[in-house]
C-alpha cells in the first residue's frame, strides 16, 4: 500500500490571519471548544496541529495574556500586534564571519590592478573566494569593466583616429550630414589567439 503525503500549504500572512480569526470566532463561554482546531484546519486545508501552533504562538505575542485565563474575543482582536502574522525572518541564519562594510572599505584601498579577478581580489584582501562571490551575488559588490584604458597613449589614439577616417566613404565626404562608412564587404578581420 502506497501512501502519499499531502502537499504542505505555504502559510502566508493572510492565511495566518484567517486561521486566527476563525479560531477567535469559535470562542464561546471564554474558552475555545474541543474540536475547534480540527474544524478550522479542515476549512483551510491545514493540519489541526498547525492551527494549534499558530493559535498558541499568537496568544503568546499578545501583551498581558496569561495562559489558562478566560478568553475575550474583543480584547484578543484589539491587542494582537502587527508583527504576529509576519512571515519574514529578519534575524535568521548564521552571522557573517567578515564585516561586509569593513571589507568594502578594504577593497576600495586595494590597487585596481590587484583586484581584476575575484581570485586576485580575495588573495589581496585575505578572505575566501566564496565570500567575494557572495558579496557579488547580493549586489553589495558591483562588478564592472574598466571603461578607461590607461595604456592608450596619444600616438595610439591618433592611429585609431586615422584608421577610422580611412574607412569613410570618399563619395560622401563632401556632405558632413550624410557621411557614411564603406561597406567593408571585402575585408575579413581574424583574431588569432
Amino acid at each position: 500500500m502506497v501512501t502519499t503525503r499531502k502537499k504542505r500549504v505555504a502559510m502566508t500572512e493572510k492565511l495566518k490571519k484567517d486561521v486566527f480569526m476563525a479560531c477567535v470566532v469559535r470562542v464561546s463561554r471564554e474558552i475555545l471548544p474541543y474540536g475547534s482546531f480540527k474544524a478550522v484546519g479542515e476549512t483551510h486545508k491545514i493540519h489541526p496541529r498547525t492551527v494549534a501552533n499558530l493559535w498558541y504562538s499568537t496568544l503568546k505575542q499578545i501583551p498581558g495574556y496569561q495562559p489558562n485565563t478566560p478568553l475575550d474575543p474583543v480584547s484578543l482582536l484589539a491587542n494582537v500586534p502587527e508583527t504576529a502574522f509576519t512571515t519574514k525572518f529578519e534575524n535568521s541564519g548564521r552571522n557573517p564571519k567578515h564585516d561586509r562594510d569593513m571589507l568594502l572599505q578594504e577593497i576600495k584601498n586595494i590597487d585596481p590592478t590587484a583586484r581584476r579577478t575575484i581570485r586576485s581580489l580575495a588573495g589581496a584582501v585575505g578572505i575566501p573566494v566564496m565570500t567575494i562571490w557572495r558579496m557579488k551575488q547580493s549586489k553589495k559588490l558591483k562588478v564592472h569593466t574598466m571603461a578607461l584604458k590607461p595604456k592608450l597613449n596619444d600616438d595610439h589614439r591618433l592611429n585609431r583616429l586615422f584608421h577610422c577616417i580611412a574607412k569613410i566613404d570618399k563619395n560622401t565626404i563632401n556632405s558632413v550630414a550624410e557621411m557614411t562608412f564603406k561597406s567593408m564587404y571585402n575585408e575579413i578581420h581574424i583574431d588569432e589567439k
